[in-house]
This record gives structure tokens, sequence and C-alpha cells, in this order.
């Protein structure tokens, strides 16, 4: 059973959800959708469009990388902890032409 606690927290993660989906301009320039967010927790999901493409018609790899840093720092704020990135590294193993990531 959930206390009053859990209560207060879950109602300000999601007051915090509708603000990212409204307020964010990341997000709302690409489309991007945060669309669960716990405390330490974050998913976040957009349609690949010609507005996030490289010049080879798939997803641009810098695109995904901001994706998952937006992501990442989503779950981060969800403690109140204000964050920057100082390092992010991925490994691509193959492009996405098309569909939701």
């Amino acid at each position: 059973m959930a206390t009053h606690q859990q209560d207060e927290v879950a109602a300000d993660l999601q007051k915090q959800l509708i603000f990212y989906q409204q307020q964010d301009p990341f997000c709302r320039f690409y489309g991007v959708r945060i669309v669960a967010l716990q405390l330490g927790y974050a998913v976040a999901e957009v349609t690949v469009s010609e507005q996030n493409k490289n010049f080879m018609g798939a997803l641009h790899g810098g695109f995904l990388c901001a994706l998952a840093d937006l992501t990442a720092g989503k779950a981060a704020l969800s403690y109140g902890v204000s964050c920057v990135t100082s390092n992010l590294t991925i490994n691509y193993l193959k492009g996405c032409p098309s569909g939701l990531v």
C-alpha cells in the first residue's frame, strides 16, 4: 500500500512529466515525448522524421546521443537534482531509417 509520501512523490513526478512535455524546448521542437518518469528512471520516445535524419536518411547519431542525454537527465531530475553530462559515449550498432525510437 502506498504511503502519503509515496503519493506525493508520484504526484510531483506527474507534474514534472507534464512540464517536460509542455515546456522543454528540445522536446517541443523535435517532438520528443517523455512517456515514463519514476525516481531514477525515465523513458523518452520520438518518431524519426526529416527533422532528425542525417543526409543518408537515417536517424542522426548526434540526435540519438542528445536523446539519451536528455532521458538520463530527466531520470536524475526525478530526484530533484540538477545535473549536467560531463562525458557520454555511445557505440552504434546500426542505423535507424524510420519508426519510433
